[in-house]
C-alpha cells in the first residue's frame, strides 16, 4: 500500500505454534499451540519454552 503509516509498518504477522517432545514429562510443556511473531528467533523460543516449563 502507497503512503503506508510507520504504525502500519509495525504491524507483524503471528503463526500459531505447538512445542512438541519425546522427552520425559518434566521436560513437558502444555500441547496447546499458541500465537508467536513470525519474526520470533530462537531466542525468544527458548524463553516461552523456559517460561512454559513447570518449575
Amino acid at each position: 500500500m502507497e503512503g503506508s503509516t510507520s504504525r502500519e509498518a509495525k504491524v507483524s504477522r503471528q503463526i500459531r505454534v505447538r512445542f512438541i517432545t519425546s522427552l520425559p514429562k518434566h521436560l513437558r510443556v502444555p500441547s496447546s499451540s499458541m500465537a508467536v511473531p513470525s519474526d520470533v528467533n530462537r531466542f525468544v523460543l527458548s524463553d516461552i519454552i523456559n517460561a512454559l516449563l513447570p518449575q
